[in-house]
This record gives C-alpha cells, structure tokens and sequence, in this order.
C-alpha cells in the first residue's frame, strides 16, 4: 500500500517493510521473516517493478524479523 508519495508499506504478517521508489532504483527498508521475500517481490511486481530494480536494502537492526528475507533477495 502506498503511504506516502513513492513510499509503500509491505505488510509482511506481523512486520513491515517499506519500499522507496526513486528514479535510479529501489530501496527497501527490512526484508522480514525468512521466506518474506516471495512476498516482496510479488509486491514489487504488482507496482510494475521487476527485481532487478531493487538497488538497495536498508537493514534498520539485526533481529530476525528484519533480516530473515535478506538472503533470498540477493538470490
């Protein structure tokens, strides 16, 4: 859901995520639980984006529910 101009708030169960769209990419702040990246990606699709323009990720702690999609992203 888009909460602000170019932002979006991806509701990832009991997490969120956001997404920032700029023109020279992606940024997406959180990756949630482990398997969450299916969820972001479908997301990002459904906006007209394809992975590929996911540029950054911002990590804003280390707990599990931020971090836990981060590895299937970079995949």
């Amino acid at each position: 859901m888009e909460v602000a101009p170019n932002v979006h708030q991806i509701t990832l169960n009991f997490v969120n995520s956001f997404l920032i769209v700029d023109v020279d990419g992606l940024t997406l702040i959180d990756t949630g639980m482990p398997g969450s990246n299916q969820k972001i990606l479908e997301y990002m699709r459904g906006i007209g984006r394809l992975p590929n323009t996911l540029k950054r990720i911002i990590l804003t702690h280390s707990d599990i529910d931020h971090v836990g999609g981060l590895a299937g992203l970079k995949a």
